[in-house]
């Protein structure tokens, strides 16, 4: 009653609101999670050398990223592996997030098909890049949704 008189009315409606909204959000079954068709990407990209790991995180930073994301694509996390794990220097993981699978399908066409990432800047070249790709959907206990 406090924060009501505090507040005012609106605030304490809102606070009230969004603890409801947040307890009954939790615990939600798989098929509800599944139903909104939301899954995630994970990507493992592994290049040559540790140069060529440089640039491929240089682009991602230099706005590759940016088209990704104005193209539907959300990243989630980025990651490489620790310094005592095998191609350390060589790999970069990632996730994406997408409203549906067949989203996916259709943002990286979209990528693809950018007149943006046409003209981005492809120098220093990559060399050859090995991306493995799993689509993976949350499951009733996950807080990632």
């Amino acid at each position: 009653m406090a924060m009501l008189r505090k507040h005012g009315l609106y605030g304490g409606l809102l606070v009230m609101a969004f603890g409801i909204g947040w307890v009954s959000g939790r615990g939600v079954p798989l098929e509800a999670a599944q139903a909104k068709n939301r899954v995630f990407e994970l990507r493992i990209a592994t290049v040559s050398n540790k140069e060529k790991l440089d640039v491929l995180m240089n682009r991602f930073r230099g706005g590759e990223l940016k088209i990704w994301d104005r193209v539907g694509m959300k990243g989630v996390g980025y990651w490489v592996p620790t310094p005592d794990s095998p191609k350390s220097e060589t790999t970069l993981i990632y996730i994406l997030a997408h409203d549906s699978r067949k989203g996916a399908d259709e943002s990286w066409a979209k990528f693809n098909d950018d007149p943006e990432w046409k003209a981005f800047p492809k120098t220093p070249d990559l060399g050859p890049v090995t991306v493995e790709r799993t689509f993976m959907a949350p499951v009733d206990f996950s807080p990632m949704k």
